[in-house]
């Protein structure tokens, strides 16, 4: 009898252990992916300043350069008012922009990269 009751005891503990663990771990997760999708930033976005970024500073302030950002505007999908909007979006929260500032670093960083390698 003891061994039942022993046997059934650790079930009870594991099922009551792995069922009270599992609740903050679930909890933890919905936390997680809801911040995340909160800050997210969009790569296209991210993309579409670097690329303006580039041509900037290969072109610099000529009437190429602003044909070449015009151009890469209209490829991107966005319309100049869009852009600015989304980005202006983004500077009202620190957090956000510091995310995306980071992002843009690592785009430069893959584009170094990928230069490098050529």
């Amino acid at each position: 009898m003891t061994g039942q009751l022993g046997m059934t005891g650790q079930l009870g503990m594991t099922g009551q252990l792995g069922m009270s663990l599992s609740r903050p771990i679930w909890l933890l997760l919905l936390l997680v992916f809801a911040c995340e999708r909160e800050d997210s930033i969009d790569q296209n976005l991210v993309n579409l300043y670097v690329d303006l970024r580039v041509a900037s500073v290969e072109y610099g302030e000529t009437s190429d350069a602003k044909i070449a950002r015009q151009n890469i505007i209209r490829e991107s999908g966005f319309t100049l008012e869009s852009f600015s909007a989304d980005l202006a979006e983004i500077r009202t929260n620190p957090e956000l922009w510091t995310h995306f500032q980071e992002s843009v670093v690592q785009r430069l960083d893959s584009l170094k990269t990928w230069r490098t390698k050529k």
